[in-house]
């Protein structure tokens, strides 16, 4: 049951504002079967539009391609996933003076408060099925040679255990993995463009895959410029406070 993470943006200072944000997106699969499933669903789509066997899906390299883009998509939602997404504006008083480590752990923390009743769920039901033991979630983040990065990651998303219960040692290894030619990394990295583009005023990628997002208006709040989930929305209130 593998999550994906990917980032958007940068940490540094605004040099242009229509870009000043910094987002990182989650995509979770149920099992490694179905993750076998979505790669070959990504293989035949470049099969389909006669694409090397090696090209690697990218949202910002495919603003010209939006048949590529729509079948990307369309050929993801054949397979189950489901997604979280954090997106922090830049511009804002707060966040203007926040520096990288900051912004990866507030984004890190989100998406993990997120994702915690999915892992539970998938522990429960683990167990019920006769599984024992932890679930030791395997949690792969695109590699952008950041270690700092990493690390807050792994702290953020390793620490969604209760206590010191062995049984709900819900995350275990964290590491990093390029984008190709790994299929998975490259469908969160379309996934978070696109929920991206949606904040932008652009939701046409965003509407093919919103039922799979988990931090739907139903069930999240806007605190100050952070997308945040409730079980994060008051400490991110308290810190910009």
């Amino acid at each position: 049951m593998p999550t994906f993470i990917d980032e958007s943006g940068d940490t540094g200072p605004c040099a242009d504002l229509a870009h000043c944000y910094f987002r990182l997106a989650a995509v979770w699969v149920p099992s490694h079967d179905e993750a076998e499933s979505l790669r070959a669903e990504i293989r035949g789509v470049r099969a389909a539009l006669g694409l090397r066997a090696d090209y690697e899906f990218k949202f910002s390299k495919t603003w010209s391609y939006p048949d590529r883009r729509e079948a990307f998509f369309r050929a993801a939602m054949r397979r189950d996933f489901r997604f979280a997404f954090a997106s922090i504006d830049k511009t804002q008083p707060y966040w203007r003076e926040a520096d990288k480590q900051t912004l990866h752990w507030a984004t890190a923390t989100d998406l993990a408060a997120t994702l915690r009743p999915i892992y539970l769920a998938a522990h429960r039901n683990r167990s019920r099925n006769g599984g024992s033991g932890p679930l030791k979630e395997l949690v792969v983040v695109d590699d952008n040679e950041d270690k700092q990065f990493l690390a807050t990651v792994t702290q953020q998303f390793r620490g969604l255990g209760k206590g010191c219960d062995p049984e709900l040692f819900l995350v275990g290894k964290v590491k990093f993995r390029g984008s190709h030619p790994e299929e998975l990394m490259q469908l969160v990295d379309m996934v978070c463009g696109a929920s991206g583009a949606n904040l932008d005023g652009e939701d046409t990628w965003y509407r093919i895959i919103a039922e799979r997002d988990l931090d739907t208006s139903l069930n999240s709040e806007r605190a100050g410029d952070l997308w945040i989930s409730p079980p994060f929305r008051d400490r991110v209130a308290q810190s910009s406070a």
